[in-house]
């Protein structure tokens, strides 16, 4: 599950808002002269709900599911920016 977002940004001011995001925890994916394309991975998990889950279910499934836990956390909450130049008239 990747959570995708568009920002439009001025032709001029692109390189900066990469360079914002990067600063972010962002990394480029690609990248082109109107479009880029930054994503970010997700964390892994807090150490709260991973206490509550170990308490709850480690004696049945020996911690998998606070594995489980933790891999969606990464991988299921990515997120995906996708910075576009914005389109002035005459263009």
């Amino acid at each position: 599950m990747t959570n995708v977002s568009v920002k439009r940004v001025p032709k001029n001011k692109l390189q900066n808002a990469i360079d914002d995001n990067i600063s972010m925890g962002f990394t480029v994916k690609s990248q082109s002269e109107n479009v880029a394309i930054l994503e970010k991975s997700g964390d892994w998990g807090s150490f709260g709900w991973h206490a509550v889950i170990f308490m709850v279910t480690a004696w049945w499934t020996c911690g998998l599911w606070n594995l489980g836990y933790a891999l969606y956390s990464h991988y299921g909450k990515k997120q995906e920016l996708q910075l576009k130049v914005d389109k002035v008239d005459g263009e």
